[in-house]
């Protein structure tokens, strides 16, 4: 049984009045990747512009 199944049987044995709370879970999980995501490529972006700031200004100036 994989884990998306095992949290499948989880769910299941949860009362109604709990999923809510469940799901605002999953929602802040997904949310907090993908602001690490935002922050892997802004971190990325900003190596690139060091590494490359001589090609830019050269380009700007031509």
């Amino acid at each position: 049984m994989d884990t998306k199944d095992l949290i499948i049987q989880e769910l299941n044995q949860l009362p109604e009045a709990l999923l809510p709370r469940v799901l605002e879970s999953i929602r802040q999980l997904k949310d907090s990747e993908q602001d690490t995501a935002k922050k892997q490529v802004w971190q990325a972006y900003l190596e690139s512009e060091q590494e490359n700031e001589e090609v830019y200004q050269r380009l700007a100036n031509s």
